[in-house]
């Protein structure tokens, strides 16, 4: 570990505490430690200090998806819940074009693409570039610095879980808020620290990640977005669901039957990615499942503790 004093992301200072020391969630077989610390000013909390950590581990496990087919790698539910996204922007703003940051292997691009809007993504990897280009999709290695994306001239921007990677978030909100076209809408989602997954889990939380810089709760979040006032005007700050390492978790505990595919660590940690599409298509069986969950989700919202921060913002006209 590094023995130089972490300055926190978001005021500066160098004034910190140590919160927790975990073995972070990388990857099954490579868990660097991670040290989690709160500024002692403003209170937020970031990653302190990481054992070395390669950005190209997290960036080869893209080449697995070369030669797949994307319709394949989005499943009927994430494709509702983009269809979801996209109409409450187009609630906001008239949506021309999208900026999606952060694109991935493309999978909102192609949805957004499909369903008539245009649409490009910027990412950093190369490798999931590649990926994204091998389904035919508008997606260049560009970072939201980059010249070569014009200012005042996107009616959206979208970043899924991006800002939580940002060494400068202050300075990514100025630059998106520099990139819409007045009236344009920002829309990112980022892991709720306040959630009742991080709440229940504690250090066994999976969202501790040594490429994690900063754990935003929806308040934090709302607090770096209203620094841009006036020119960027907060519309909404809410959180939702319950991630399927806290349903692992809880059926671990109580030795409850198992609805993913695969068995849990004893030690509860479970794969995202494994059980969210049973959960999902569950929670979405019938109306009185869907209705149960509007409901679960609006107590969430209410108190601040869903696993996912969403957050709508609108540039001054």
């Amino acid at each position: 570990m590094s023995n130089k004093k972490a300055l926190c992301p978001i005021c500066g200072s160098n004034k910190s505490e140590i919160i927790y020391r975990v073995a972070g969630h990388h990857r099954r077989d490579i868990r660097p430690e991670v040290s989690i610390g709160r500024c002692m000013k403003c209170k937020t909390i970031f990653l302190a200090e990481a054992d070395h950590f390669f950005q190209e581990d997290l960036y080869s496990y893209y080449k697995q998806y070369i030669g797949a087919k994307i319709e394949d790698l989005v499943s009927p539910l994430t494709l509702v819940s983009y269809d979801r996204v996209l109409k409450r922007l187009c609630k906001i703003t008239n949506i021309q074009n999208i900026l999606d940051v952060g694109c991935g292997k493309g999978e909102f691009v192609w949805a957004a693409r499909n369903s008539g809007y245009a649409i490009k993504g910027i990412e950093l990897s190369l490798e999931a570039v590649s990926v994204a280009r091998s389904f035919n999709l508008p997606v260049q290695q560009h970072s939201l610095f980059s010249p070569a994306l014009d200012s005042s001239s996107w009616n959206a921007i979208t970043m899924f879980e991006v800002i939580e990677h940002v060494e400068n978030p202050v300075a990514m909100i100025q630059r998106a808020t520099d990139l819409l076209a007045p009236g344009g809408v920002l829309y990112l989602t980022t892991p709720n620290y306040d959630s009742l997954d991080r709440l229940c889990l504690g250090e066994k939380w999976n969202v501790f990640h040594p490429e994690h810089i900063i754990y935003f709760s929806t308040r934090g979040l709302a607090r770096l977005v209203r620094q841009h006032e006036p020119r960027l005007r907060l519309i909404a700050v809410e959180s939702n669901n319950i991630s399927p390492q806290l349903f692992g978790f809880v059926r671990s505990l109580f030795r409850l039957p198992y609805l993913g595919k695969r068995n849990l660590k004893s030690s509860g940690y479970i794969d995202d990615h494994v059980v969210a599409p049973d959960l999902r298509t569950i929670s979405e069986g019938t109306s009185l499942l869907r209705s149960l969950k509007r409901l679960i989700n609006l107590t969430l919202t209410i108190m601040g503790m869903g696993s996912t921060t969403i957050l709508i913002a609108h540039k001054k006209d």
